[in-house]
């Protein structure tokens, strides 16, 4: 496979994992936000949930909500898009695995 294939591959990877990623992320934190879900569900499913909880206090309480809300939100986001990555990579190479002669594989 050429060089410029592959950079191209991977790059149109990043992208969608990042446009994919933003709606979850914000998906996620309010599924994080239920009240009557288990702590390890809630943390599977928002791990920024957990980190916007810690946010450093401003002395205001709008400024502490803005802060755990981005906070909770860009944890997510990569979370996500690092999942949505991982497995876009792997259905591509299951994908170019099965086109690939079982000769070739020998």
């Amino acid at each position: 496979m050429p060089k410029n294939a592959t950079l191209r591959s991977v790059k149109t990877k990043v992208i969608l994992s990042i446009l994919l990623a933003a709606p979850l992320a914000v998906l996620a934190l309010e599924v994080g936000d239920v009240g009557g879900l288990a702590n390890v569900v809630r943390y599977a499913i928002s791990p920024g949930f957990i980190f916007g909880l810690q946010a450093p206090s401003s002395g205001s309480w709008i400024g502490d909500i803005s802060n755990a809300l981005r906070i909770a939100i860009a944890v997510n986001e990569v979370y996500y898009a690092v999942l949505i990555f991982a497995l876009l990579s792997w259905l591509r190479r299951r994908k170019r695995a099965a086109k690939t002669p079982a000769e070739k594989l020998i």
